[in-house]
């Protein structure tokens, strides 16, 4: 079973919304790339290691304008936010900080897809635990 959220934030000003988000995710510490009007953003510490060994891979997001609707009472102007949308991000072996843009079923191949959590922190979650233990 797959699940998915879109969380989507209001904008004022939606004509610099790529420059402001773009420094935003710099001051808090995320890594991200630019892809046209779509920013691709993840965690350094995140990036995890395939149990094969030879994927390396995060849960990242994508983050976009959403459209929302057309304001008629604001000089018909649409109505705009910014979407962010969680998405697994794989990386070149030889480049763990740049995203592949190939599509997933090439990277992974008949192996399938690495798991969100490594299994300690997976076996730890499963027991009600939160953190992992030394």
């Amino acid at each position: 079973m797959t699940s998915i959220a879109i969380t989507a934030f209001p904008i004022g000003n939606s004509s610099n919304w790529l420059e402001e988000t773009l420094q935003a995710l710099e001051n808090l510490g995320y890594l991200k790339t630019r892809r046209g009007s779509t920013i691709l953003a993840w965690h350094k510490r995140k990036i995890r290691k395939s149990s094969s060994g030879n994927i390396w891979y995060t849960d990242g997001f994508s983050i976009q304008r959403l459209w929302l609707d057309f304001d008629t009472t604001n000089k018909n102007k649409w109505k705009t936010a910014i979407s962010t949308i969680p998405k697994r991000l794989y990386f070149a072996t030889d480049n763990p900080y740049e995203p592949d843009r190939r599509p997933e079923h090439e990277i992974v191949g008949a192996r399938g897809r690495p798991l969100s959590l490594p299994e300690k922190e997976r076996q730890l979650v499963n027991w009600g635990r939160t953190k992992t233990s030394d």
